[in-house]
């Protein structure tokens, strides 16, 4: 897995399965969502042996600030996950 994080979009590449894109979806949701940020999940692929695995594209209504970006890369790196941050 890998992941891209800009100020406007979250992008979450090669999840093998739908039981960790529900989990990470579920998380990130907990931790982006304020009232005046909304965010919206977009699915693209599909698991499996064959398929490079699923893309999750998470887009805000509300642009990251330099803290939120650090907050979000650590939230992924925590998991193991390798997180770059593109402004």
């Amino acid at each position: 897995m890998k992941v891209i994080i800009r100020r406007n979009e979250i992008t979450i590449e090669e999840i093998a399965t739908h039981i960790t894109a529900e989990l990470l979806t579920k998380q990130l949701s907990e931790l982006l969502e304020t009232r005046e940020r909304r965010v919206a999940f977009f699915y693209e692929g599909g698991p499996g042996p064959l398929n490079k695995g699923m893309v999750i594209k998470v887009r805000l209504s509300k642009e990251l600030g330099d803290s939120d970006l650090v907050a979000v890369k650590k939230f992924f790196e925590v998991r193991g996950i390798p997180a770059r941050v593109v402004v």
